[in-house]
């Protein structure tokens, strides 16, 4: 699974951040955990992160690669 979105919050310390997305008129976030994922990117609130996920621990989804967007590029898989 991919999720591209804006980090809303986070800790480099325990390697975990959040980013939050609206689904209708709900507001919801996705707790990731990146303590295992390649990272080519510096992170930062506020940045746009796409991030692939291979799975979920209970509470928070597992990232095996986290890149930084650069606003106005397309990325392909």
């Amino acid at each position: 699974m991919k999720v591209e979105e804006k980090i809303e919050t986070g800790s480099h310390t325990d390697s975990k951040f959040s980013v939050v997305y609206s689904s209708g008129a709900t507001t919801k976030s996705i707790n990731v955990d990146y303590s295992s994922a390649s990272l080519e990117c510096t992170l930062a609130k506020g940045a746009w992160v796409e991030v692939k996920l291979y799975g979920c621990n209970g509470r928070w989804f597992l990232a095996n690669l986290v890149e930084v967007e650069i606003e106005g590029t397309v990325t392909e898989d």
